[in-house]
C-alpha cells in the first residue's frame, strides 16, 4: 500500500468515527425523542395509559406517544433499562442502521460506475464506512441522532426490503413487501409504498407488505385490546398529538398549507388537492420507471410522495434524501452508460443540479436555516425569508418528483451483470450488491 492508498484508507476510517463520535456526544445531551420512547415503554410495559397527553417523565413538561400499539410493544425492551444506557444503545443502533444504508449506497454507486470501490472485503467496508461518515453529515441523520429517533430504522428496513440483494441471496434477505409490513407497523407513513409495489405490478409484493402490516394491528388488538382501540380510535385522529401543523419545522404540504392561515375548511380542501396531485405525480413517475431494472428511482419518488402528504414531516423524518440523491447519481450513470463516470457531466446534467439542490436544502436544520436567514429566534418569530430557507427541501422535493415523471427514460443499460430478485450473476463487485 502506498502513501496515497495509507491516506485514503485513513480518511475513509475516520470520517464516520470523528462525525460518529460527535453526533453521539449530542445524543446523549439530547436524546429528546428516545426519552418519549422510553417512558412509552413503560407505560406499556406497567400497562399504563400509553395514549395519555404528556407521558411521566418525559420533557417539556410530558410528551405523547404517536405511534401504534405495535411500536410500543418493539421498544418494549427499553422499560429494563435506565434512560440513559437506552440512549446510549439507541444511538448505537442508529449508528449501525446508518451504515447498513451507507453500504446499500455504496454497492448501488460502485456498480454504476460512480465509485471505483476494489472487490475486496476491507476496501468495501472501508468505502461504505466512507459513505456512512457523508450522509451523517446531512440534517435530518444530524437530528436523528440527536434525537434517538427511529426513522433511520424504518429506513433500513425498507431498504433491505426493496434494494438489496446478495449472491447468497439473490431474492433479498425476505421476500419483499415484508420488512415494509413491519416497519409500516411501527409507523404508518410507509404504507405509502404499496403504491410502489402495485404501479410496478408486484401484487404479491404488495399483499405481502399490506399482509405483514394487518399481521402487527391484529396481534397487538389480540395482545392489548383497550390500547388497539384507544388508538384506532382516537388517538390517530388527533394531529395535536404530534406537535403544531403549522411550525417551520414541518416540512410537508399540509406545513406549508397551514402557515398561509387560511380557513381550516380551505386549508383541507387544498392539501387533499395539492396530496392528490403530489399522488397521481409520484404514480406518473413510478409507472414510467416500470420497466426499468433501477429500482432505486421509484423507491426515491416514493419516499418523496411519503414524506410530502404526511400531514407532519419534520426536518428529520427526511433521512431518505441520501437515497435520492443516489438515485440521481445512478440516472446520470444510466443515460451515460459506455462513458467513464464524469463528475463534472454530473453537476451540469438535469439529475446533478437537482440532488446539489436537493443537497444544500438539507445541509442545515430548519432553525440552522431560519437563523442563517435572519431569524435569531425562529421558535419565537420568524420572517418569510426565514421560513422559506427552511422549507426550501419541500419545493425542490416537488421538483424532483415533476422531474422523474416527464424526463426522458435511458435505454436500459447493457454489458453489465444484473443484480435483480429474478436474476442474479455473480459479478466480483463487493459482497452485498443493491438492486438496480
Amino acid at each position: 500500500m502506498n502513501i496515497k492508498e495509507y491516506l485514503w484508507a485513513t480518511t475513509r476510517l475516520l470520517a464516520p468515527l470523528v462525525v460518529g463520535s460527535i453526533l453521539f456526544t449530542q445524543a446523549l445531551a439530547d436524546g429528546l425523542d428516545l426519552r418519549v420512547y422510553w417512558a412509552a415503554a413503560k407505560e406499556f410495559v406497567s400497562g399504563g395509559n400509553l395514549y395519555a397527553p404528556g407521558l411521566p417523565g418525559t420533557p417539556y413538561g410530558g410528551m405523547a406517544f404517536t405511534y401504534p400499539p405495535f411500536a410500543a410493544a418493539v421498544l418494549a425492551p427499553l422499560a429494563s433499562l435506565p434512560v440513559q444506557t437506552a440512549l446510549v444503545l439507541q444511538t448505537m443502533f442508529n449508528l449501525l442502521m446508518a451504515f447498513v444504508v451507507g453500504a446499500a449506497i455504496t454497492s448501488y454507486l460502485n456498480r454504476h460506475r460512480v465509485l471505483r470501490a476494489p472487490n475486496r472485503w476491507t476496501q468495501y467496508v472501508l468505502t461504505s464506512m466512507f459513505i456512512c461518515g457523508v450522509l451523517l453529515l446531512s440534517a435530518p441523520w444530524r437530528n436523528s441522532l440527536t434525537l434517538g429517533q427511529i426513522n433511520p430504522l424504518l429506513m433500513a428496513l425498507i431498504v433491505v426490503d426493496l434494494l438489496v440483494v446478495s449472491p447468497r441471496h439473490p431474492n433479498g434477505v425476505l421476500p419483499s413487501g415484508i420488512l415494509t409490513g413491519i416497519a409500516a407497523g411501527i409507523k404508518l407513513t410507509p404504507l405509502v409504498f404499496l403504491m410502489f409495489f402495485i404501479i410496478r405490478g408486484d401484487w404479491k409484493g404488495a399483499l405481502r407488505l399490506a399482509g405483514t402490516f394487518a399481521a402487527t394491528a391484529v396481534l397487538m388488538a389480540w395482545v392489548t385490546p383497550s390500547l388497539s382501540i384507544q388508538y384506532w380510535g382516537s388517538a390517530l385522529q388527533d394531529t395535536n398529538r404530534v406537535g403544531t401543523l403549522s411550525r417551520f419545522e414541518n416540512i410537508s404540504l399540509r406545513g406549508f398549507i397551514a402557515r398561509l392561515n387560511l380557513e381550516p375548511s380551505v386549508a383541507n380542501g387544498l392539501w387533499i388537492l395539492a396530496s392528490g396531485t403530489i399522488v397521481l405525480l409520484g404514480a406518473v413517475a413510478v409507472y414510467r420507471l416500470r420497466r426499468q431494472e433501477d429500482t432505486w428511482a421509484p423507491a426515491a419518488v416514493t419516499a418523496l410522495v411519503m414524506l410530502l402528504i404526511s400531514p407532519v414531516s419534520w426536518g428529520h423524518h427526511w433521512v431518505w434524501v441520501v437515497v435520492v440523491v443516489a438515485a440521481l447519481l445512478g440516472r446520470h450513470a444510466h443515460a451515460t452508460v459506455g462513458q467513464p463516470f464524469r463528475w463534472r457531466g454530473f453537476f451540469t446534467s438535469p439529475p446533478g443540479i437537482l440532488a446539489v439542490l436537493l443537497a444544500l436544502a438539507f445541509a442545515l436544520q430548519p432553525p440552522e436555516a431560519a437563523k442563517l436567514a435572519g431569524s435569531p429566534q425562529p421558535y419565537a418569530e420568524i420572517s418569510t425569508l426565514s421560513q422559506i430557507a427552511a422549507e426550501a427541501g419541500l419545493f425542490v422535493a416537488v421538483i424532483v418528483i415533476g422531474w422523474f415523471a416527464v424526463a426522458a427514460i435511458p435505454d436500459p443499460p447493457t454489458g453489465r451483470p444484473k443484480y435483480s430478485r429474478h436474476k442474479l450473476q455473480a459479478s466480483g463487485k463487493g459482497p452485498m450488491a443493491a438492486e438496480s
